[in-house]
């Protein structure tokens, strides 16, 4: 793809003249030597240049590309790792991934696949004899050139003998291909990983889905170290071969040498036909992170190019992007609301075998200004100061604060050692004068909005520490008449919803909650949670606890109590029959007795219901999805629609069909607009009424996770803590902070979110770090 107006044109001695990808630690560009020898060149992101730890990474890696050589891995040609942007320079390999290879051509078999086996476990034998570990083999960073596989990438390889890389605790990784120990102990990591990842690549090569693809990458992840591997569809030898390599202990798996061995019997050509996943089950196949690398291919088309596999036939749309329905009343419009209901692939699992506890943010930021009718332009960065607006005042004694929600280990605020990668995940909610936070294996806190100061911390619930692994989950879902609902559980055990006083952060009471929860509706002295056993809903009274009503559901439909626009819902979703396709079904919940009043069933629904000002909700629709191209646990969505529905029944269901699709790994709703943020940085705007699209503006800003709204100004922030202001009707970028933590690596688990007080900023970031300041100065 063509140079952004921010790249550079040079690197060292190097021409630039386009774009092969982007990552988490840097960029890859086409570079040409005044030679004329074409070469790849990574350079490290700007923010993270000047990150000592970011740089020293960067060294090992250029160390360990340096120090592998072979017929399978791509040359280091050149490389500076002292400059401004460190950058790095390999041969170039014209040449598909082998994701593209996959999606453009279907499985790999017979020859083709005995060349792919072969290739890969020499590469990997290189690799190791180099003493390296690669750590990341998955089908992005495999290049398909004509004379075989070449292994690409070592950002997040490390010497067999340096542990430096993983002492911040990171998990870092691409889900379906990592090992069980890369993610329950990440500083074990040794060759046996790679054998591991090579065994889950093959078989995604050869039947189009991994051996442990779930619903999310956190069920793959947790699949990956609890569960035995698919391997239908995988033909012998090759079955007998991967079952070994993908045994859950490092030491019960064959070493790399006997691997190549045996697969050496592969035959040159296939007796059998595999059948490849249908278009409604490519979510796997999908997986694209670079483009094709290779002169006259489409390699360097925008990535919104790549195909996609479609749920349904989409008719043509318009540039305004027509709304179709049956049912349609399109021509109303209205300004909207952003109280919404968080979507269930961002929901908090809590995996009973106890290897891990993985925990999204909940919590939605509260927007009371949304764009209007923009130009539909590209954003960019030029301005300096925030569009005219009036300007929401600070809280009485405000001033800009940080605090740490970790506590002293002895009182269970301090999470052990071997999960301290899972502090990065938590959640904050605001209500009056205070702040609510709280996480994996960090105890919820009050914390005063106004100076930061932490005014309690919760007590440890009972028998904390005693489990096998040490972790556990204190997470607020919501606040109300006094008192705090907050989750609390521990791997292997139950969970259950505890109400806390806010005043004083004591124990008022306790119940059994679904080891599944991830949300609570909170409604006029109500709290409605999910049931033990999933079938039922239990609504009880906030302040002491007691049963008011119970409403069954059913518990394959993945059923979870929220609150939209003051009333209680139950949001249910279901697979379709033929379980390639989910349907969303929404219950409001009547507060006096329970009793359900379904709504509509929306197809492919995904992402956050949200509700517009005039009453009706409004949900995305989406056209696929694909495991993210950075890594990590999120999906890359493709909206193409939005479903506007009227809960009274007074108005007619209508259909918004986006003028041009968008991706994304989250969506949010705020005001009339729907924003959509990649891992990459890139924010899109569309009007939720029109289906227009605003604006679309490539950051710089790694991982953006929940916006907020206010004043004009669309507010993000990543892991690490950099704050990215966007004017909100054109997406021009007004400013950006510095980092204030360690910098998120690509398998972060949480995702960080702007929440305000009044027209003060409040932002979790990782390391159990909360922080406040003024929009109007924000940090240098």
């Amino acid at each position: 793809m063509p140079l952004r107006e921010d790249d550079p044109h040079a690197v060292g001695a190097y021409r630039l003249s386009d774009r092969l990808g982007s990552g988490g630690m840097g960029t890859v560009f086409l570079g040409h030597a005044p030679s004329g020898r074409d070469v790849a060149i990574k350079v490290i992101h700007e923010q993270y240049a000047g990150d000592p730890v970011f740089r020293t990474r960067f060294r090992q890696e250029v160390a360990a590309a340096r120090r592998v050589s072979g017929a399978f891995t791509a040359a280091v040609v050149d490389a500076d790792s002292e400059a401004r942007r460190p950058w790095m320079a390999t041969q170039y390999v014209p040449g598909p991934t082998l994701a593209d290879r996959l999606r453009d051509q279907g499985p790999v078999q017979g020859g083709e696949l005995r060349r792919l086996a072969l290739g890969l476990a020499e590469a990997l034998g290189d690799i190791h004899r180099a003493g390296v570990v690669h750590r990341d083999l998955k089908p992005a960073n495999v290049l398909m050139a004509a004379d075989g596989p070449r292994v690409i990438d070592f950002g997040i390889s490390r010497a067999a003998e340096n542990q430096a890389l993983t002492a911040t605790g990171h998990v870092m990784g691409t889900p379906p291909f990592m090992s069980p120990e890369q993610l329950s102990d990440p500083r074990s990591t040794g060759t046996a990983s790679d054998v591991f990842s090579l065994a889950a690549l093959l078989v995604y090569a050869v039947r189009g889905k991994g051996p442990f693809d779930a619903d999310s990458p956190y069920l793959t992840a947790y699949r990956v170290v609890n569960e035995m591997p698919e391997l239908d569809g995988v033909p012998q030898p090759l079955r007998e071969v991967v079952a070994g390599c993908l045994a859950k202990e490092p030491g019960e798996r064959p070493a790399l040498d006997v691997v190549a061995h045996e697969l050496r019997r592969l035959p040159e050509r296939t007796a059998q036909t595999v059948v490849w996943p249908a278009a409604g089950d490519q979510q796997t196949l999908t997986m694209r992170s670079t483009p094709a690398r290779g002169p006259g291919s489409d390699a360097h088309r925008p990535a919104s190019d790549t195909p996609w596999p479609e749920a349904a036939s989409l008719p043509p749309v318009g540039t305004l992007g027509p709304v179709e329905s049956a049912e349609s009343e399109a021509s109303e419009r209205s300004e909207g609301s952003a109280t919404a209901a968080k979507p269930r692939r961002r929901a908090r699992i809590l995996l009973a075998a106890g290897a891990l506890v993985v925990v999204a943010a909940v919590g939605a930021a509260v927007a009371v200004f949304g764009p209007d009718s923009g130009g539909g332009r590209t954003g960019g960065k030029g301005s300096t100061t925030a569009p005219a607006a009036p300007r929401t005042a600070l809280p009485a004694g405000w001033k800009p604060w940080q605090t740490s929600l970790v506590g002293a280990a002895e009182r269970g605020g301090r999470p052990p050692e071997r999960w301290r990668h899972f502090a990065d995940v938590q959640e904050c909610v605001v209500e009056g004068a205070a702040a609510f936070c709280g996480g994996g294996s960090i105890l919820t806190v009050r914390i005063d909005l106004a100076t930061g100061a932490v005014l309690w911390r919760a007590p440890a619930p009972a028998g904390l520490g005693e489990s096998e692994s040490g972790m556990h989950d204190s997470s607020p879902l919501g606040a109300g008449g006094g008192k705090v609902i907050v989750l609390e559980a521990q791997p292997g055990e139950r969970a259950q919803i505890t109400a806390l006083d806010a005043a004083t952060g004591k124990r008022v009471w306790s119940r059994p909650a679904s080891t599944g929860v991830s949300s609570a509706a909170v409604v006029d002295g109500l709290v409605a949670t999910l049931d033990p056993d999933d079938t039922s809903i239990t609504a009880r009274d906030l302040s002491s606890g007691r049963t008011v009503w119970t409403t069954p559901v059913m518990p394959e439909q993945m059923c979870m109590p929220v609150e939209l626009g003051g009333a209680i819902y139950a949001r249910c979703d279901a697979e379709t029959e033929d379980g390639k396709t989910y349907r969303l079904a929404l219950k409001r919940l009547d507060p006096a007795d329970g009793n359900a009043h379904e709504l509509p069933v929306v197809a492919d629904a995904e992402g956050a219901v949200s509700v517009l000002d005039d009453g009706r909700l409004v949900i995305p629709v989406a056209g696929g999805e694909q495991p993210d191209p950075e890594g990590g646990f999120d999906w890359v969505t493709r909206y193409t629609s939005l479903t506007l529905m009227d809960p009274t029944g007074k108005r007619k269901r209508a259909t918004v069909r986006l003028a041009k699709p968008v991706e994304g790994t989250g969506v949010d709703i705020l005001g009339s607009a729907m924003y959509v943020r990649r891992t990459d940085g890139t924010v899109t705007a569309v009007d939720v009424h029109s289906g227009r699209q605003l604006w679309s503006t490539p950051t710089s800003l790694e991982r953006p996770g929940t916006p907020l709204v206010l004043d004009g100004v669309l507010y993000l922030a990543s892991s690490s803590g950099r704050v990215l202001a966007l004017d909100a009707r054109t997406g021009e970028e007004l400013w950006q902070t510095p980092p204030r933590n360690a910098p998120v690596d690509a398998a972060s688990w949480g995702g960080p979110e702007v929440l305000r007080a009044e027209g003060a900023l409040v932002v979790s970031s990782s390391g159990g770090t909360v922080f406040s300041f003024d929009p109007a100065k924000p940090p240098k």
